[in-house]
């Protein structure tokens, strides 16, 4: 089991490396500057210079991102260029509120799940157990037509 664990944890590294790669990516790609956005249109072309090269976004991408990588690891994930906090602060701020959106939303799937599925195991190959099937594509948006099939 500890093997199991060790190997999902290793693997795990690889995509989490990917994921912040991609973000970084995108985040870079998408127009406009940070530093405009953050001071708005009040700041003079030499103040969004000298701000830009102390918030080292004039440094090479790569560099920027292993940067990025060193204070994640460290439980610095920078500040918002939006509203200029740290972005640590930001996210324990909301983590609570998370937390009790994620315990409600599996306490509901526990409540509907679990019966769900005995009913479904009980009364195997019945109209029942169809129904109990196929209801969560049918009652879900995403879907792209009205058949489980």
């Amino acid at each position: 089991m500890l093997r199991y664990i060790l190997h999902r944890v290793l693997v795990s590294i690889p995509v989490l490396i990917g994921i912040t790669l991609l973000l970084f990516v995108m985040l870079n790609v998408i127009p406009g500057d940070p530093v405009a956005l953050m001071m708005k249109e009040h700041a003079s072309p030499d103040v969004i210079a000298r701000v830009r090269t102390q918030m080292h976004l004039d440094d090479p991408a790569i560099t920027r991102y292993v940067r990025f990588l060193a204070g994640a690891l460290k439980g610095d994930f920078g500040i918002s260029y939006k509203i200029n906090r740290p972005v640590t602060g930001l996210i324990l701020e909301a983590f609570p509120n998370t937390l009790i959106l994620a315990l409600c939303a599996a306490l509901v799937a526990w409540l509907i799940g679990i019966p769900a599925g005995v009913i479904s195991a009980v009364k195997r190959q019945s109209v029942v157990d169809h129904f109990l099937w196929a209801f969560p594509f049918w009652a879900s948006p995403c879907r792209s037509s009205g058949r489980p099939f």
